[in-house]
Formats: structure tokens, sequence, C-alpha cells
């Protein structure tokens, strides 16, 4: 029985040790201009954070990190006015479709952290994602996931996972187009940082080693 538990216990530690870990795309590229003062890059350079994140960070510490702007446009993305009150949407706005490139082949992609936009009235508050096996977003992944919904948080990173609490993963993905589809009812649309999460698997030698070793170590025991 103690041997099991050593087991068990063996297995848990070897799981843990493999957090989910950040991806830091390249800058994006999207379909509508960003307002004057802010810019594409801003979504991923970390301006305005108060740490960097990046590629290879652990996403508790990523998700730790806070937004520090309170400027409307500076250290973002968001789209141009459609003019006075009127909300982007309804204003007959364009979907915003940003394309991000991660600049490598990655597997377990199970969630997106994202910091919303710092004006209350233009946080992105709905989107949907889709996946590509090419850098030029061509081929497309599975489906595209829409209806995903993000809250109106100024200051705190937020973690969306797809499908229910992080069962649905990709494989072999080389881009990610996110389209900001509603947002808290103001004439523009925009985001303040955007990063990808990666669940790490064991690698299978990794495994099979600590199995080997958890047999012997039953083994001796029991002589």
């Amino acid at each position: 029985m103690k041997a099991t538990f050593i087991v068990l216990a063996s297995l848990a530690l070897a799981a843990s040790a493999e957090a989910a870990t950040i991806i830091t795309t390249n800058t994006p590229t999207g379909n509508v201009t960003p307002q004057a003062g802010s810019s594409y890059v801003s979504l991923v350079n970390s301006s305005g954070l108060s740490a960097t994140v990046s590629t290879g960070m652990d996403t508790a510490s990523a998700l730790a990190v806070t937004q520090l702007g309170t400027a409307a446009t500076a250290d973002t993305y968001v789209t141009g006015s459609t003019g006075g009150g009127t909300d982007y949407f309804v204003a007959g706005g364009t979907v915003p479709v940003l394309t991000f490139t991660l600049g490598g082949i990655y597997d377990n992609i199970d969630s997106i952290i994202l910091w919303n936009y710092v004006n209350l009235q233009n946080t992105t508050t709905q989107f949907s994602l889709s996946f590509f096996s090419d850098a030029l977003a061509t081929t497309q992944i599975g489906s595209t996931i829409t209806g995903l919904s993000a809250t109106a948080d100024l200051t705190n990173a937020q973690q969306i996972f797809f499908g229910g609490g992080g069962t649905v993963d990709f494989d072999g993905v080389q881009a990610i187009q996110m389209a900001l589809t509603d947002n808290s009812g103001g004439n523009r649309v925009g985001l303040g940082e955007v990063r990808f999460s990666q669940q790490a698997v064991p690698e299978p030698s990794r495994l099979v080693l600590l199995g080997l070793a958890s047999i012997g170590l039953i083994w001796r025991r029991r002589r």
C-alpha cells in the first residue's frame, strides 16, 4: 500500500513539474487599422504591464502580471471611432480580425490569456478564435470557436479556456486568428495584451523512466 502511494506521488510530482507555459506571438496583423496612438505590436510587447510576459513563462506567473496603463490608446490596440457615443457594432463597425503567428509549431494550446482595453466602454466582451497549421493562416485546424467571453476588467489578466475547463486543446498550430465580435457598448473596441497558454505533457521517455524506477522501488521493498 505504501509503495503504491509512493508511485502515485511520484506521478503527481512529474505532472506538476510540467506546468502550463506562455506563448508570446509575433506582432499580429489585422484588417482594421489601429487608432493613432495605439498599435498591433502593443498587443505582444508587454508595454503597459507590470512585468514582461514572455514565451516559456509559467502561466500562473503571467496571470499575476497586471495592466498599469490609464490612457485610452497608449500601450494597447484599439480601433478608430464610429463617431459620437454610438456602439461600434451597432453602427456597423468592421469586425476586427487579428492574426497572430506563433513563430513555430505548438501543441496542446488550451487557453488564451488577455488583458482587456483600459477604457471601460470599449473593452472586448466577446470574440472567436480560429487555429491554423501554417503561418499564413490558410489551412484551418478544426472549427472556429465562437462566443468566447471576456470581462471588462481593466487591470487583471484573464485566462479563457477552449471548451469546458480546458478539455479542448490544439496541436500543430502555427497561427491563430482572433475576431473581436462585441464590446461594452462604446464607439471603439480594443485589447491591452494577448498571450496563449500551452499545457505541457510529460515526455514518453520520462514517463517510462519514472515507471521503471517505481517498479524497482516496489520490488526492493518486497524483498
